[in-house]
């Protein structure tokens, strides 16, 4: 009987560290920043570059525009996201998103 306890004990480890395990790949790999986040990046970047404070109707219509697509998959609005967030000018923002071919 003992040998059974210890058996469970194992398994439910295992199955314990699998689901922590998956649940910080979604955090660090899948999770994307906010639309906010986004629109609030690029309204920062903008105001850098050109000194226009551009207000909030523009962020309203940012926001909309930078939720995740109808036909767009969970991973390739995640990248597009974090590129947008962790671009350093417009430039570089503008091709987040875009293929590379």
């Amino acid at each position: 009987m003992k040998t059974g306890k210890t058996l469970a004990i194992g398994c439910g480890s295992v199955v314990g560290l699998g689901v922590l395990g998956l649940l910080g790949g979604w955090f660090f790999f899948v999770r994307a920043p906010s639309p906010e986040t986004q629109c609030d990046h690029l309204i920062s970047l903008m105001k850098k570059e050109s000194g226009r404070d551009l207000g909030d109707k523009f962020r309203s219509e940012c926001v909309e525009k930078a939720e995740m697509g109808e036909n767009e998959g969970l991973l390739p609005y995640a990248e597009r996201a974090k590129c947008v967030v962790d671009s350093e000018t417009l430039d570089q923002a503008s091709k987040c998103g875009k293929s590379k071919s």
